[in-house]
């Protein structure tokens, strides 16, 4: 066990300025409980950054991974990393127990990461022959869905947005009349994809209506760190 004293270290990439970058990288330069660095990289390896601490660039060597605390990956191309920094990357979270926070897109997360060494690192599995077409990764949902926590968000004190603990989702918080509380896109990963370890943190709702779910958020033990997936 490593008590520590001091503001986590995180390290947010992404592979383009998507609403999701845009703004967790302003929340992670704000709070103060918090030393970050924020990497926007481009398919031709150069890259914009921003952030409290700024890489000179992206780890290669074990120690530079292990002086991270969490990895936030967005939406990137995995042909942006070698296999060894791939290899540390994953030594990182199941060694020195890290943390990886997956954020899904539409290019290349979760998909272009089938057979990389990062796999393992998702809390699902990728058939060889399922998802889409573009990006071999889940396919999205048809229309917009609305979000519902999870029995397993309770017993970790997330997604706790009521007034009281006997109310910790607001319905309202899944009205889709509301608007504003749909998701325009999502990915829809089938129970059936998740890993035997994995819970599900918050589900997916059609918000057409019916009574389809699919996982929307989930976490996952990985030696000994965590992983989770959005």
């Amino acid at each position: 066990v490593e008590i520590v004293d001091r503001p986590i270290r995180v390290v947010y990439i992404d592979g383009y300025p998507r609403w999701e970058y845009r703004h967790l990288k302003d929340i992670i330069v704000r709070e103060p409980s918090i030393r970050s660095a924020t990497m926007m990289l481009a398919a031709d390896r150069r890259y914009l950054q921003e952030g409290t601490e700024p890489l000179g660039a992206i780890p290669r060597t074990r120690d530079e991974w292990n002086a991270i605390d969490v990895i936030i990956m967005g939406d990137v191309r995995p042909s942006l990393f070698s296999e060894q920094q791939l290899d540390d990357l994953r030594s990182m979270i199941a060694d020195r127990g890290g943390g990886l926070i997956w954020i899904g897109g539409p290019g290349y997360t979760p998909g272009a990461w089938r057979g990389t060494p990062a796999s393992d690192l998702l809390p699902f599995s990728l058939a060889a022959d399922g998802g889409s077409l573009a990006t071999g990764g889940p396919r999205p949902w048809a229309g917009p869905v609305v979000m519902k926590a999870a029995p397993a968000a309770s017993r970790y004190a997330l997604l706790q947005l009521g007034e009281s603990s006997a109310d910790p989702w607001p319905g309202e918080l899944s009205d889709p009349s509301l608007g504003w509380t749909t998701l325009r896109w999502a990915q829809r990963i089938e129970p059936a994809m998740l890993k035997p370890t994995t819970e599900v943190l918050a589900t997916a709702h059609s918000a057409g209506g019916g009574t389809e779910s699919a996982p929307l958020v989930m976490t996952m033990r990985y030696g000994a760190g965590r992983v989770a997936y959005v």
